[in-house]
């Protein structure tokens, strides 16, 4: 009843810490724009920011410098990186940790929406974040020698930590722009 939900997630290379990850209705620039929000507050930035040539991130002519995702992680100074069209290998890891969602939340989820069929998306994302919280803390990685994501994450003696320090206008890059073409009628 929840029609297709789209899962966008930014995931630490290092340490496959999940930053922030959240179910959408659809996966716009705007909320592409929160997650990173949400993920900025919470951990700080990073040096820079793989993602793949979606249009949320790079126009369909592949200029990426006009999207406001592309403005967005300059001005904050993250540089901007994009995967080589047609090569998933290079975000191998998160595609991994996708195949591991669809097999590990996704049948308790559907069990839980058969049981509560009045769940909205607030409360489906509440029941991610707790699965989160499990996965981040508490799942033992096998790449990780056995090891949780968050204590590599957190612990690491080269980890990077860069606080916001800027003032953003969060509405102003989060809000929705659409362009509409009309005619005379």
């Amino acid at each position: 009843h929840l029609g297709k939900l789209h899962l966008l997630a930014i995931m630490d290379d290092r340490s496959r810490f999940i930053v922030k990850a959240r179910w959408f209705r659809s996966d716009r620039a705007h909320h592409v724009l929160r997650v990173l929000r949400d993920a900025f507050d919470a951990c700080g930035l990073p040096n820079g920011m793989l993602s793949d040539n979606g249009s949320q991130f790079k126009n369909v002519q592949g200029d990426t410098n006009t999207t406001r995702y592309y403005r967005l992680l300059c001005l904050l100074d993250v540089k901007p990186i994009f995967h080589r069209p047609r090569h998933p290998e290079a975000k191998g890891k998160l595609e991994r940790w996708f195949g591991f969602v669809q097999s590990s939340f996704i049948p308790d989820a559907r069990k839980a929406l058969d049981d509560n069929p009045s769940m909205d998306l607030e409360a489906f994302n509440k029941m991610f974040q707790e699965w989160l919280e499990w996965y981040n803390h508490r799942h033992e990685h096998s790449s990780l020698d056995g090891t949780a994501p968050a204590k590599v994450y957190l612990e690491h003696p080269r980890r990077i930590q860069r606080d916001l320090h800027a003032t953003i206008d969060w509405d102003k890059w989060i809000g929705i722009f659409e362009t509409r073409k009309v005619t005379k009628q």
